[in-house]
């Protein structure tokens, strides 16, 4: 759109005051005139057709010619009107196309840029979206308690049951090194059935090889698993109880580690036998004997 200019001074102009009373239409005709010589680019050229289309007679615009605001002008053989001045107060027809088109260049070049931005938005969106879901799923054994994602497994190629939800003691140790690595193992590979999970697996493992140290038969041990495989919802931390229980079931009492202390009743004997090598009571009843009122009381008589 091309704007057609006029002068805030042009009411009190000298050729304006000269029109009298044709003042008020005959400027209306010079306005219509203007703007349609600014949209056209004719350099202020009016053809007379078209001054004719709002000046039936061409009375006014004979009006704008004797008092200098028009002059009478032929363009390419066809008559018409001119503005004075042109040039001095409106664009050129040239000036007014290269406007255009360094306004068309700057649009297109504005476009390309924003459908770049538009698209670099949309493949990061896209990106971020696609990564999201190739993300692994959170598995419950280390987003639920941290410290399980330290464990070692026995089975590296075993993946932890996702239905199963039975705590597990991390493995401290050093790294087992094949399936006897720990003594225990062997029992829970005839027992513990794949579907455990091998961080399952492996805490019942530490826990039959502590129990083997402490003397107890594996065919105690394999019955304490097995019972365990049938209870819903406990913790490998409950396979001691379960052993405790088949030993008391099968009338063997409680075997003493190697090395308990030997007091003279069987009964302190038995229980100094649950206590580990580094307890204080365990040390300092190594060797110990039972004093004779003790061993009256448990039925004993002495020499």
């Amino acid at each position: 759109m091309t704007w057609f200019k006029a002068d805030d001074r042009l009411a009190d102009h000298r050729k304006v005051r000269l029109l009298g009373r044709d003042r008020l239409p005959a400027m209306g005709l010079w306005v219509l005139a203007g703007t349609w010589a600014a949209g056209a680019a004719t350099d202020g050229f009016v053809p007379r057709a078209v001054a004719r289309s709002w000046d039936a007679r061409g009375r006014l615009a004979d009006r704008l010619v004797q008092v200098g605001l028009w002059h009478n002008h032929t363009a390419d053989g066809e008559p018409g009107y001119l503005f004075h001045d042109w040039t001095d107060y409106q664009p050129t027809a040239a000036e007014t196309t290269a406007k255009q088109q360094k306004r068309a260049e700057a649009g297109r070049r504005g476009g390309v840029k924003s459908g770049q931005t538009r698209r670099s938005k949309t493949e990061a969106n896209t990106s971020k979206q696609t990564g999201s879901k190739n993300e692994p799923r959170p598995d419950p054994y280390t987003d639920t308690h941290p410290a399980r994602a330290a464990e070692t497994y026995v089975d590296d190629h075993e993946k932890p049951s996702i239905q199963d939800t039975r705590d597990v003691v991390p493995h401290t140790g050093p790294a087992p090194r094949g399936h006897h690595a720990r003594p225990g193992w062997a029992l829970i590979q005839n027992t513990i059935p794949l579907k455990f999970g091998s961080n399952i697996r492996t805490a019942l493992a530490l826990h039959a090889t502590q129990a083997l140290a402490d003397g107890i038969p594996p065919d105690t041990i394999t019955a304490a698993l097995t019972t365990w495989t049938t209870r819903d919802r406990i913790t490998p931390n409950l396979l001691p109880s379960l052993i405790a229980d088949h030993i008391k079931t099968a009338g063997g009492g409680h075997v003493p580690r190697a090395g308990a202390p030997v007091t003279g009743s069987s009964r302190v004997d038995t229980a100094l036998g649950f206590l580990s090598p580094d307890d204080p009571w365990w040390q300092e009843l190594q060797g110990a004997q039972m004093p004779p009122s003790l061993r009256v009381i448990e039925g004993e008589r002495g020499a």
